[in-house]
């Protein structure tokens, strides 16, 4: 299991982003995030607006979802990475391989 992440600059292309990997059944518990990525070199107040999509899926997913973006996004690439989820409650991880994609 994962925790995938993707950031984008653009607020409507999370949510379709959001809605297109639900809909496919490619992540479950999904969050959009907004907040403002902070630059080590900048003032800690400036940077640009980002926001981060964040959902709880299976890690043989996560060549699918990269591929899935690369088609739909081709110029305008998401950053897309992964956490591993080391520990999970054994019934939200039956229930998180019910509700995604069979792999």
């Amino acid at each position: 299991m994962i925790l995938i992440h993707i950031e984008t600059t653009k607020e409507q292309q999370a949510i379709d982003i959001a809605n297109f990997l639900e809909e496919e059944k490619l992540i479950v518990d999904t969050l959009i995030l907004t907040g403002n990525k902070r630059n080590k070199y900048k003032d800690k107040s400036s940077g640009q607006v980002v926001f981060l999509i964040q959902g709880k899926t299976k890690a043989l997913l996560f060549d699918t979802i990269d591929k899935e973006l690369r088609r739909l996004y081709p110029d305008d690439l998401p950053s897309i990475y992964s956490t591993p989820i080391v520990y999970m409650d054994w019934d939200q991880t039956v229930e998180l391989k019910e509700k995604t994609a069979k792999v």
